[in-house]
């Protein structure tokens, strides 16, 4: 029995080391199926459970510390981290507990493993600033390395579509972030429910004074970076932009959350690692950087991260740097956005700056590559001193990280399956060697190399068209004006010289778009005589007008009927006395109508009615030629045209003067009630 029983020790200790695991070894992690109904202070102050069979085992190895994770509510009283006296073989313990009677009790235990992070920095002269950040807009110029022009982001471009919301928060799973570095002013998030320094949990999270974030790695508030890999990962994500200093993030508003979970060397263990997830969703965080990884898989990270996921968490996460296929967590968690390095010239760093013998990995798991070597970013140990840069894919993930909080900062209602898609949908494929890079998804470049334009550009769709008028004249500078389910940034847009306008919509949401050109006071606008005795014929049923273009251009004044009334007032445009149509209806002042070029067939019936805008629900692809029709309200027999409204501009004002018109008008006014396109005139 002993002997079997070693050989399953044995056995498992085989199993834990395969593939050089490296964790704590003096702690573990252990989760209870059940909450522990022991009050907090007294398990920890006597390390002890309540369960006979565990506590043993425990005891036996010199149980030293119980320390609680703060998780979600649901694990409330059910995470922990075990440190003993010394080191031990831990395999050991977790095996025992494993196998003892009370393990039904157990959701699992494991040790704690050692997570590294995966960038390496160096000192170069102080030249800096944007021009040096390849990865946002490379013009083929980069000194550093071989450099091919395009091979960035296209930041440029993706700002015009969006730059961010101060209301997202990105989490920095990392070594700490100089919180007090200038090009972090005003972006690092702050925890108004805790009061600062004033030695109290305010806010009873389990943390005290935890005002930016939480220090995991040595268990206390301070989160500043003393490594320097932290605070690069966070300056590649969100470094204050356009401020005239430093470097530019790829989100210019989001808040830097500070999870320092790596100590002074990289290392990390993956029980901080599941603290500050928990915390990072606790607090609202809705995206994490996570460039670290570590060999071994762990339930304790797996449930975290998928926690994080179900909670709304988008989680970047690098692949590692040893050149292998060797899966790294948690870039191979189930929802993690994996991330690959790639070099200036677009291929895959393979090796990276620092070693020969370093490279982006690959594998089965692999999501998307992103620029990654030679990254400048703050120094942690200097507010003036802007020339460092790191390498890495712990490089490359913050690029993702920032692009996932500008796609949430368009629209806060994606999921993180919603972003992970779009930045794969919209990645850049074949940009590396062929050998690698080929068409489709690749273990090397994933679905390619990241855009941010088009990834921003992919959340609109587009609606273009021209304005004419009935003889296919152009209507310029119109304006043309959208409302919708969903604000877009500019919802009005002047049409172009040529009478075209091109209007950027949100896909899935509904809109209504209508044209107009009230300003348009111009006396010369085509009405004259001519158009007065077509609509008096029309009332008097001798000349019906057969277009609705011109019985809308008749009824100058919007009331639905064409009666007298539109002709008096036809009147004052051409005598000056007016310098517009008044509408009856809306009280605007204009000379156009403008209708859905789709209207083709007017109402008879009295009031007539006809389509002056367009609408659409749920719009998700380009619509063309969405045009509209301009009609100069009382130029019924189109006629308009500069040249021609002047040359008998004088003579339609000379008739009216000499009132060759008023018989006519008065038999109009004796007559109205019996045509067939009238009601009674009001008026």
């Amino acid at each position: 029995m002993k002997c079997s029983y070693i050989l399953i020790l044995m056995t498992a200790i085989l199993a834990l080391n395969k593939g050089s695991a490296q964790y704590k070894t003096d702690q573990l992690i252990i989760q209870f199926k059940a909450p522990i109904q022991k009050e907090t202070q007294k398990l920890i102050a006597d390390k002890t459970f309540g369960i006979d069979e565990i506590d043993d085992i425990l005891l036996k190895y010199d149980l030293i510390k119980v320390q609680k994770i703060i998780a979600s509510r649901d694990l409330r009283n059910r995470l922990y981290v075990l440190k003993f006296k010394q080191s031990t073989i831990i395999e050991v313990v977790v095996e025992e507990l494993k196998q003892s009677v009370s393990k039904i009790q157990l959701d699992f235990v494991e040790p704690d493993f050692i997570g590294k992070s995966s960038g390496v920095k160096k000192v170069i002269p102080n030249d800096t600033y944007f021009s040096y950040q390849w990865s946002l807009n490379n013009n083929g110029s980069f000194s550093m390395s071989p450099a091919k022009a395009g091979a960035d982001l296209d930041m440029e471009e993706a700002w015009a579509l969006q730059t961010g919301d101060t209301g997202i928060i990105v989490g920095v799973l990392d070594s700490g972030v100089k919180i007090d570095h200038p090009d972090f002013a005003g972006r690092i998030w702050k925890n108004y429910a805790e009061i600062a320094f004033n030695g109290l949990d305010d806010d009873a999270d389990g943390y005290i004074d935890d005002v930016n974030g939480w220090n995991f790695a040595y268990g206390n508030n301070n989160v500043m970076d003393d490594e320097g890999h932290g605070t690069n990962v966070a300056g590649i994500i969100g470094a204050k932009s356009n401020n005239g200093l430093g470097y530019s993030g790829v989100d210019w508003k989001c808040k830097i959350m500070s999870l320092k979970t790596q100590d002074s060397t990289g290392n990390g263990y993956y029980s901080a690692w599941v603290s500050a997830i928990y915390y990072a969703v606790a607090k609202g965080a809705r995206v994490l950087n996570m460039s670290v990884g570590g060999v071994s898989v762990s339930t304790a990270v797996n449930n975290a991260v998928s926690y994080a996921i179900a909670n709304k968490l988008v989680i970047a996460a690098c692949m590692m740097n040893t050149n292998s296929n060797t899966p790294y967590y948690p870039a191979k968690c189930n929802g993690v956005i994996a991330v690959g390095a790639t070099n200036a010239n677009d291929t895959r760093c393979n090796p990276f700056f620092w070693s020969t013998s370093s490279g982006s990995n690959y594998g089965s798991h692999i999501s998307v590559v992103a620029p990654g070597n030679y990254i400048y970013g703050p120094n942690h140990q200097s507010n003036t001193d802007y020339s460092w840069y790191w390498g890495g894919t712990s490089q490359a993930t913050p690029h993702v990280a920032g692009l996932a909080a500008l796609l949430l900062a368009q629209d806060s209602t994606r999921t993180p399956a919603q972003i992970k898609s779009v930045i794969e949908s919209t990645a850049k494929d074949q940009v590396g060697l062929a050998t690698e890079d080929t068409p489709g998804w690749d273990q090397y470049y994933g679905y390619g190399r990241i855009n941010a334009y088009k990834a921003l550009d992919y959340y609109y769709t587009y609606v273009n068209g021209s304005i004419k008028t009935p003889l296919g004249y152009k209507v310029k500078t119109v304006n043309v004006s959208f409302t919708g389910t969903k604000s877009i940034a500019a919802p009005i847009v002047l049409s172009d010289s040529t009478g075209s306008y091109n209007q950027q919509l949100i896909k899935g949401y509904s809109y209504t778009f209508k044209a107009s050109k009230n300003n348009d006071i111009n006396k010369t606008n085509g009405v004259t005589t001519l158009d007065i005795a077509l609509v008096q014929s029309h009332i008097l049923q001798k000349s019906i007008l057969n277009s609705p273009y011109k019985m809308i251009a008749a009824d100058v004044n919007g009331d639905g009927k064409i009666s007298t009334l539109d002709i008096v007032l036809m009147k004052r445009l051409i005598l000056g006395l007016d310098t517009a149509f008044t509408n009856s209806k809306t009280g605007e002042k204009r000379l156009w109508a403008f209708v859905d070029s789709s209207y083709t067939i007017p109402d008879t019936t009295n009031p007539f009615p006809y389509k002056d805008s367009i609408s659409y629900s749920g719009i998700s692809l380009s619509q063309t030629n969405q045009s509209f029709v301009g009609i100069k309200l009382g130029d019924v027999n189109w006629d308009w045209n500069a040249a021609l409204a002047r040359s008998i501009y004088a003579g339609s004002k000379a008739a009216i003067e000499n009132k060759s018109f008023q018989e006519t008008t008065n038999r109009v006014g004796d007559l109205k009630r019996k045509n067939k396109y009238l009601k009674p005139d009001k008026n």
